[in-house]
This record gives C-alpha cells, structure tokens and sequence, in this order.
C-alpha cells in the first residue's frame, strides 16, 4: 500500500533482491503479479569488480523496452557499452528482423549499444555463456502465472559476481497462445 501511495504510472520502485522474497510483508509473487508501477529487483555486486558490459537479453514486447531504459541509464552512469541479445529457440517464431526492426532506432541513436547478438537455441545456455564477459545483465520477470521469476532470474539474482535486475512492466504482459503453449 505504501508502493500504492508514493508512485505512479512512470515511477520505478527498485527493491534489493532477498533469499525470502518477503518486502515489508509482502510476498514478491504479489507484487510482481500485479505492480503498482514499473518495478526492479536488483542483487549488486558484492566485489569491486567494474560493469564494463552489460547483457540486455530480449524477445520484445514492454519488458524488453524498460530493460533497454535501463540499460542505458546504467551505462551512462557507469560508462559501461550494452550487448543487445535476442535468444531464440528452434521453435520460436519471433523473426530476427521484427526485432531488429523493433530496436533499429534505439541501438543507432545510442552510443552505448556496441554489440547486437542475435542466438538460436537453449536461452539458458546462450546468455550463461555470453556473461563470461559481462559483469551486468537486465532481464525481465515471468511472463507466466504463479510464476513471478523466471528460470533466468532466479539463476542470476544469488550471483555475488554481476548486478542483475529482473525487471516488470506495470502494464501486464501476455504471451501468444502459441508462446504461451511452448512454455508450458
């Protein structure tokens, strides 16, 4: 209620990441099945290890916008460059030009984009691999009900060696039926 009270449709309420996922009484599920405005859970690092780089993967849609905001906040805070990563799988139907075409304007405006990797296969195993040389990743939360992380944010949000945000859009966002079948 507290949230409720001092945000509105353009506010960002960062919250740092907790192993109990329980926020002044709240449980992180409820809070991020329906949030009060546009909301990140942020695990720092806890070294003195410098972000150079950091990991925007997408598929599009709202979450991959606020993630390339943020991206590119951070970046200009920290002078890091943005690796802009679109992972798909074998079944996926998203086309590589649909997202190119969706990100074209804001990776050629913005310096800070230096990389436009676009993967086939595992998710998982593509952006594991890619943060070998990034020391920053955004990703957003589930798309799925009951489900308020995804896989790859709970992967990321216990490392101690990368800031990771996992991200959620006040507006809800729905999957295709077919996405949504796939990922069940």
């Amino acid at each position: 209620d507290i949230a409720r009270e001092h945000t509105d449709a353009n506010s960002l309420l960062l919250l740092p990441w907790r192993q109990d996922q329980i926020y002044a009484g709240i449980d992180l599920r409820g809070a991020l099945e329906a949030p009060p405005c546009d909301m990140a859970i942020v695990s720092p690092i806890r070294s003195r290890r410098k972000i150079r780089r950091i990991l925007l993967p997408v598929r599009g849609g709202s979450f991959a916008a606020l993630g390339a905001n943020i991206a590119l906040q951070l970046a200009r805070q920290t002078g890091a460059s943005i690796t802009l990563m679109h992972v798909h799988g074998a079944r996926d139907t998203t086309s590589r030009s649909s997202i190119r075409r969706d990100f074209n304007q804001i990776y050629s405006s913005h310096p800070e984009f230096s990389d436009h990797v676009h993967v086939s296969g595992d998710p998982m195993r593509a952006i594991r691999r890619e943060m070998l040389t990034h020391q920053a990743i955004i990703v957003g939360a589930s798309a799925l009900p009951g489900a308020p992380l995804s896989p790859l944010a709970l992967l990321m949000l216990p490392r101690t060696d990368t800031l990771t945000l996992v991200i959620r859009t006040r507006a809800p966002f729905t999957l295709s039926p077919p996405a949504a079948e796939r990922a069940r």
